[in-house]
């Protein structure tokens, strides 16, 4: 009688150990599932997202970049964006600078959305998101100032990591 108490209370413990363990893989397979499905879901949006850099205009103290949206899918998330400029300045000494996003009118070393445009009119629809078809202008400062009959590259990159690049002169003396 005594070693079938044993025998029940190991047999238990050793049941309730593997339903432990049981549980956690199946916990952690279902994690592992839900990230595949996250991973597959920004794969699938990566591709189907394309931007182009169709236009630069440096001005005496800022510069306007246009990007035109020729993916299929919007985009929104502009804090997310990235928009690296390599330049030279006026003494010839060459810059690489990461500006960081502000919704209100860029300053020096930052950029903004100046507008987004529909085959030249303002959007109307679903204002603030980048639509197929649709392009923004971003407009961002540099300090110092990118040097004139300079060759520069501004480079923007969208959050789902697709990016555009287009080289550009400084402004003619």
């Amino acid at each position: 009688m005594g070693n079938a108490l044993v025998t029940l209370i190991l047999v238990t413990v050793v049941m309730v150990s593997a339903l432990g363990l049981v549980s956690g893989s199946v916990s952690a397979l279902d994690m592992l599932a839900g990230s595949s499905k996250t991973m597959q879901d920004q794969f699938s949006e990566r591709g189907r997202t394309s931007i182009i850099c169709t236009s630069v205009d440096p001005s005496d103290d800022s510069v306007m970049v246009r990007v035109l949206n020729n993916g299929s899918v919007p985009l929104y998330q502009f804090d997310a964006w990235d928009v690296i400029v390599q330049y030279r300045d006026a003494s010839g000494v060459q810059h690489g600078t990461w500006l960081p996003y502000r919704s209100v009118s860029a300053g020096a070393n930052d950029w903004s959305v100046e507008a987004i445009y529909f085959e030249g009119s303002a959007e109307a629809v679903e204002p603030g998101a980048l639509n197929p078809g649709e392009d923004v202008a971003i407009r961002f400062q540099l300090d110092p100032a990118i040097g004139p009959e300079t060759t520069n590259l501004v480079t923007v990159a969208t959050n789902t990591g697709v990016c555009a690049e287009l080289v550009f002169q400084g402004e003619e003396v």
